[in-house]
Parts: structure tokens; sequence; C-alpha cells
């Protein structure tokens, strides 16, 4: 997958696939899921930046951008040879999820740790927080909050 999403391999048949050429879809700059998809599946390149070595975005020069979960959604459901990658409370019927070495994109796989393209969702606050922010947290990971959150996204519990 690493070589799809650097250009390296550019058509479903040097993968198995048929002779069609891979579109790939990908957030725009800037866009933490973009960033932490170039992070956790290596698709950076070092650069040179004020005499340091930094890793920079290695993505196909070709890739579709787009703009939120939502449009990323429509081109890759739209386009019969596309690939990107989604939050995962946007995945549905018209989507098809990619095994990761072998393990599918489940909850129980992403809970377990097994699936590796997953990132955790932190809540942070500027010092101590004040009590209408300690009520939202303990909320948000109490019972009722954890019902909202399980039905497009995955539980902490």
């Amino acid at each position: 997958m690493l070589k799809i999403f650097k250009g390296e391999i550019k058509n479903w048949k040097e993968v198995g696939g048929e002779d069609k050429e891979i579109i790939v879809v990908s957030r725009e700059a800037g866009s933490g899921t973009r960033t932490a998809f170039e992070e956790l599946m290596k698709v950076q390149k070092d650069a040179e930046k004020d005499g340091k070595t930094v890793k920079v975005s290695a993505l196909y020069e070709k890739a579709q951008v787009a703009e939120g979960n939502g449009a990323i959604k429509q081109n890759i459901a739209s386009k019969e040879n596309a690939i990107g990658y989604i939050s995962i409370g946007f995945i549905d019927s018209t989507l098809k999820t990619s095994k990761i070495d072998g393990v599918d994109a489940t909850e129980a796989n992403v809970k377990a740790k097994t699936y590796k393209v997953m990132r955790p969702f932190l809540m942070l606050t500027k010092g101590e927080e004040k009590p209408g922010t300690k009520a939202f947290i303990n909320f948000i990971m109490g019972d009722a909050g954890q019902k909202i959150v399980s039905e497009k996204y995955i539980t902490i519990k």
C-alpha cells in the first residue's frame, strides 16, 4: 500500500488486480487525518530544513486531493479504481475497507491494536479543567457519552 500512495505502483495489475490506473485520493495538506496516515503508513521522505533532517510528505504528486472525510468518501465511492483513507465513522456499504498486514479494519482489531492504521482522539485542556469542562469530559467517558460515540466511532471502553 505504501508504494501506491507514494506513486511507485500506478496500476492495479501490479498488485494482482485489473489493468486499470490507480486513482489515489488524499486529504489536503495540513489535515490531521492526512498527517496521521502519512506517519502511520510511512508515506514520508527525509528533507533538510534549517540544517536538520525532517520527515515530509512523500504522497504521489498526482493524488487527487479532497477536503474532509465526506469528500474523500464521495470520491472513492464514485470512482471504481480509487483508493484513499477516511475516519472509521464514515465507513458504510458504499466503501470497502483494506486489510493491513492481513488484518481487517474492525472495531475489535482497532481496540486490540492489531489494525495499525489508527490513532486516538485526544481531549486537552489548558491547566486544570473548569467545572463545565470536567462535567463534559465525565459525560463523554461515562455510559451515556460512550453510547453516543458508539453510534459512529469506536468507544474507549
